[in-house]
């Protein structure tokens, strides 16, 4: 099944949040099969609409469930990361922290 046939691109992009433009890409990238600048989440809904034929009722319960839950469990620990680089800022080498988080991100 095609993955724009199953959920809308905003919707998707609400529950993955992620922006529409990045949700596009992945789904331009999966569909030409370059699916290694995918985050490895991502790539397995997309598998999982493609080939398990999930409802609509069912990718949104999947991405709460997955993304949710991950939304809950990292936003402290991203909140003491925040605290720990106010305190250290003058030991942090930001340039590199930069490269690192969007290594991380993309």
């Amino acid at each position: 099944m095609n993955i724009t046939e199953a959920i809308s691109i905003t919707e998707l992009s609400r529950l993955l949040q992620k922006s529409r433009p990045t949700i596009y890409k992945y789904i331009t990238d999966y569909e030409e099969g370059s699916e290694s600048s995918i985050p490895p989440a991502v790539l397995r809904l997309f598998h999982l609409i493609d080939h398990e034929d999930l409802s609509h009722d069912d990718i949104i319960q999947y991405c709460k469930t997955r993304f949710g839950s991950l939304d809950a469990e990292i936003l402290p620990q991203a909140r003491r990361l925040i605290e720990f680089i106010k305190e250290n800022q003058h030991r942090i080498d930001f340039e590199r922290l930069e490269k690192l988080i969007r290594k991380v991100i993309d």
